[in-house]
């Protein structure tokens, strides 16, 4: 029978043991993760860094790539210039006679109208430049309907009634499909693009198929990356209470708390 007096001296022996157990456990698992590290034996893809596509908002981005979409503007303007009036269906000729100014305002005050444009402008390179105006905006972290806005002011005023007005009157689809039918395109060229960066820039394992593609989808961001304006990313903290693997047949599996940095 144990008497009350020895009850201290038995709680301090416990405490005793108790402390060197813990103290062992710690040190097993520094040396796992000391194991984890340096051992040649373990999976290297443990430690392989994944790249992540998710824009941090960036408005002085915004402000570059809309200088970029009105110098894209400008050169698409000088390629259907050149380009037959079969193509584009733009009056050369009017233009010569009333001049660029007055010829502007007479398109203005005219539209909108529908045009009678071929399916390859409307249907595909109209709703495509939507979707360049929406991940202009959407590729420098701003939201789905932020960038949808954007693409709106941009088709309208930046086309329409501003560069296209030269040429021809502003047209009823151009105005609803450019920054609708953009939109769409634009969030799945997002997600698209997310998965191709994730993936090292790779479609079919190809890097130039993964590269070419994402010129197609967002030519705007990625010029701005290549003339040193690299996209700025959020930083993803994640952590989790996962067991930690038993390298000695004889150690017992512990618990460990596994942080993840992601930018």
């Amino acid at each position: 029978m144990i008497s009350s007096n020895s009850i201290p001296k038995l709680l301090i022996v416990l405490f005793l043991l108790f402390s060197k157990q813990l103290c062992a456990q710690s040190a097993y698992v520094l040396n796992s993760h000391s194991i984890l590290v340096d051992s040649s034996d373990i999976n290297n893809s443990l430690f392989q860094t994944t790249s992540i596509y998710n824009p941090a908002r960036d408005g002085k981005r915004l402000l570059i790539n809309t200088g970029v979409n009105m110098g894209m503007s400008v050169v698409k303007f000088g390629v259907l210039w050149v380009c037959p009036e079969s193509f584009s269906e733009w009056n050369k000729d009017g233009l010569r006679e009333k001049g660029w100014c007055q010829s502007w305002k007479d398109n203005v005050k005219a539209g909108p109208v529908k045009d009678c444009d071929c399916f390859f402008m409307n249907g595909i390179m109209h709703p495509w430049g939507g979707a360049v105006y929406y991940m202009s905006a959407r590729g420098s972290g701003f939201t789905w309907w932020e960038s949808f806005i954007y693409s709106g002011l941009l088709s309208t005023f930046m086309w329409e009634y501003g560069i296209e007005a030269f040429m021809e009157v502003p047209s009823w689809q151009d105005l609803i499909v450019t920054p609708v039918a953009g939109s769409a395109l634009g969030e799945c060229f997002y997600l698209l693009k997310g998965k191709i960066v994730e993936n090292d820039k790779r479609v079919l394992n190809s890097r130039v198929l993964g590269v070419t593609s994402l010129i197609l989808m967002d030519p705007v961001n990625e010029l701005t990356d290549a003339l040193g304006y690299k996209t700025k990313h959020k930083v993803e903290v994640q952590s989790s209470l996962v067991p930690l693997p038993a390298f000695d047949a004889s150690a017992r599996t512990v618990m460990g708390l596994q942080v993840q940095l992601r930018f």
